[in-house]
């Protein structure tokens, strides 16, 4: 029985240890992708009260995204020619973000209906990025969930 306990304990912590792997889903956005085009990014930004210099950069800057899944783990590089980030994360689970903007947050990032939500959580007001592919395209819509929610979408290519 002794050995039977200890053979059961051995094989769980075994199984505990094995890399989980990521969804179907998350993996899809694996790789290099460059922002193709963009809808309605200044109204979205200034839902959030970022100030006129910042737009006018955010505006006429375009968006890098790099995806690389080892496991249960996400690093996400958001880069542009004005700011950069990197975001690491495991679905469901929450993390402290500071945005582009400045902005400080509470991160999650779940699956819905086949899309990436990343669901920020903070003021002036909370945020909701659903990721999506769309053929070979990557299409971001971003939502300010204030009184009157505002939305932009950001479309990307694959590198």
């Amino acid at each position: 029985v002794i050995q039977l306990l200890c053979l059961y304990c051995f094989s769980s912590i075994e199984v505990l240890r094995r890399p989980r792997t990521m969804s179907a889903v998350v993996n899809s956005f694996a790789g290099k992708w460059t922002e193709e085009s963009c809808e309605n990014f200044d109204e979205f930004m200034k839902a959030l009260n970022v100030n006129f210099v910042l737009r006018k950069v955010g505006n006429n800057t375009k968006a890098n995204e790099e995806w690389v899944i080892d496991g249960d783990t996400v690093t996400l590089k958001l880069t542009s020619t004005f700011k950069n980030k990197t975001l690491v994360f495991t679905l469901g689970t929450e993390i402290d973000e500071e945005t582009l903007d400045g902005r400080k947050v509470k991160t999650t990032f779940t699956e819905e209906d086949g899309k990436l939500v990343h669901s920020q959580v903070g003021q002036p007001h909370n945020c909701r990025y659903t990721r999506e592919l769309q053929g070979d395209k990557m299409v971001v819509t971003m939502t300010v969930l204030a009184p009157t929610e505002v939305t932009a979408v950001r479309k990307f290519k694959r590198v």
